[in-house]
C-alpha cells in the first residue's frame, strides 16, 4: 500500500456479502474468546464502487481488533446503514478503549497504545493503518471514537454510494473465496498472529486444503505444528 502497488479489482457491488463473509470468518474466534457479536445490518439495497475482497478485509480487521480488545463476556455491535449518499459500516466494542492522547495516532503504522498490553495480544499495529488506507483507496474514510480507556471504541467506515449496476451477476453466494479449489493441496502456514492464522485457516480449509500451522519458523522446523482436517461440504 505504502509504495502504491496495491491492486484493487474495483466493481459495483452490494457491500453486504463482503461484510457477511468477514463476519463468518471471525465468529468462531469470537465464540472462543467468549465475545458476542450482535448485528444490525440494513435491509436496504445499496451499491458501492469497491473491491469486494478489500472491503471484506476492512470489516475483518475491525472485527478482529474489537474481539482482541474485548473481555470474555463482552459484546460487539456490527451495523450498516445508508447515511446520505454513503454506505456506513460501524463496529463498536465495549472493551479496553483508547486513551485521548493516543486517539489522533490510532491509524498510524506501527502505533501501539501500550506496548506491553498490545504485545500480549500480538500483532504489529498495522491493522488499523491498513483499514484507513484501503478505505481511502476506495474513495471512503474511517474514523475512530472512544470516551477513554476501558470505555470501548467505535470505528466508522463510509464509502460513497453509486448507481445500481446494469447486471449483478458478479454477486455470488456465500464467502467470496468459495470458488477457490485447493482439494488435495497440503499447505503450511507459519504466522505468529493468532487472528491472521485463523483467517488463513478458514480460507484454506474451506477451499479443501489440508492445513498444517505453526506460530513460528522454529516450531515449523521442529514439526510441532498441528494439522487441521478440511471441513466437509
Amino acid at each position: 500500500i505504502a509504495f502504491g502497488k496495491m491492486r484493487l479489482d474495483s466493481m459495483v457491488i452490494d457491500p453486504h456479502p463482503s461484510v457477511g463473509a468477514a463476519l463468518d470468518v471471525v465468529e468462531s474466534g469470537a465464540r472462543a474468546a467468549g465475545v458476542t457479536i450482535r448485528t444490525a445490518l440494513s435491509q436496504e439495497q445499496m451499491y458501492v464502487q469497491a473491491d469486494p475482497a478489500r472491503l471484506q478485509q476492512i470489516a475483518w480487521n475491525l472485527l478482529s481488533n474489537a474481539i482482541k480488545f474485548s473481555a470474555p463476556g463482552g459484546s460487539i455491535e456490527l451495523s450498516t446503514a445508508r447515511v446520505g449518499q454513503s454506505f456506513r459500516l460501524v463496529v463498536q466494542d465495549h472493551g479496553r478503549g483508547i486513551a485521548p492522547e493516543f486517539l489522533p495516532r490510532i491509524f498510524e503504522r506501527f502505533s501501539q497504545q501500550d506496548a506491553t498490553g498490545t504485545r500480549s495480544h500480538g500483532g504489529l499495529g498495522l491493522g488499523l493503518a491498513i483499514v484507513q488506507q484501503l478505505a481511502e483507496l476506495q474513495g471512503g474514510s474511517v474514523r475512530a471514537f472512544s470516551a477513554g480507556e476501558n470505555q470501548g471504541a467505535t470505528f466508522t467506515v463510509e464509502l460513497p454510494l453509486t448507481d445500481e449496476p446494469a447486471q449483478t451477476a458478479m454477486q455470488t453466494e456465500g464467502p467470496l473465496l468459495r470458488s477457490l479449489d485447493l482439494t488435495g493441496v497440503i499447505a503450511l502456514v507459519v504466522e505468529d498472529d493468532p487472528d491472521a492464522r485463523e483467517l488463513l485457516r478458514r480460507i484454506l480449509t474451506d477451499a479443501g486444503a489440508r492445513l498444517f500451522e505453526a506460530a513460528s519458523a522454529r516450531a515449523a522446523q521442529e514439526g510441532s505444528d498441528t494439522a487441521a482436517k478440511p471441513k466437509p461440504d
